[in-house]
């Protein structure tokens, strides 16, 4: 009777082990499921890149108005207007010039950091490519693993259900009593005559009991 209760023991350990795989694989799916298709760095890029598409567009703005102002200056200068006004038209005329010269080289300073932020875009586009590539892979896996778990998981069930037939029902109640107070395995060896799992030394056994206990932590010994 014991080899059919130690039996019992072996398949419910591997049958916790396998639940406890299937909640694991179901957690890992679950977590790469959620995996966001861009991720925050992407995010950030993008916008700072949309701020210099924005910060582009005033400079453009600015400079067309500069330019503009400048034509009028200079179209002022070209005529024969009194010398204090022509001073005027003249000064007018090189600030407006520094002004565009300022503006031009911030265009082109944003522009340099634009081109920064798209390549990074664009690598990060690529590397989130790769992720996914791999995600998918592994999201295949866990899948067929699930699979042949559920498949062990239900066949070792069923074993279960044919040996709990088997076994005397107040043998299999104290089973299963000493497997909600103490936890598997309550199946052990004894060894040089002392319990395995508690380390307590043990009288010696006479008579023929149907199961041999520990004297101090009751596990059954596997005799």
């Amino acid at each position: 009777m014991i080899e059919k209760l130690k039996k019992l023991q072996d398949k419910e350990i591997n049958q916790d082990f396998i639940k406890t795989q299937i909640l694991d694989l179901k957690t890992k799916k679950e977590t790469i499921s959620f995996i966001d298709a861009s991720p925050q760095r992407l995010e950030i890029l993008k916008g700072i890149l949309k701020k210099h598409d924005q910060k582009l567009s005033q400079l453009d703005d600015k400079n067309v108005n500069s330019v503009e102002k400048l034509k009028v200056v200079e179209q002022k200068y070209e005529e024969n207007i009194q010398v204090k006004e022509l001073e005027v038209a003249y000064q007018k005329a090189n600030s407006l010039k520094e002004q565009i010269s300022k503006l031009e080289n911030e265009q082109i300073s944003v522009m340099e950091e634009k081109e920064g932020v798209e390549k990074e875009i664009e690598q990060q586009e690529d590397e989130i490519k790769s992720q996914k590539r791999i995600y998918e892979e592994q999201l295949k896996g866990l899948n067929t693993n699930l699979t042949e778990l559920n498949v062990t998981g239900k066949k070792e069930k069923k074993e279960i259900e044919v040996l709990r037939q088997e076994i005397p029902v107040d043998i299999l109640a104290r089973y299963e009593k000493l497997k909600h107070k103490l936890k598997l395995p309550v199946i052990i060896n004894i060894k040089d005559g002392y319990c395995t799992a508690c380390g307590m030394e043990q009288p010696s056994y006479t008579g023929k009991q149907k199961l041999k206990t520990c004297v101090n932590c009751s596990r059954i010994f596997n005799v």
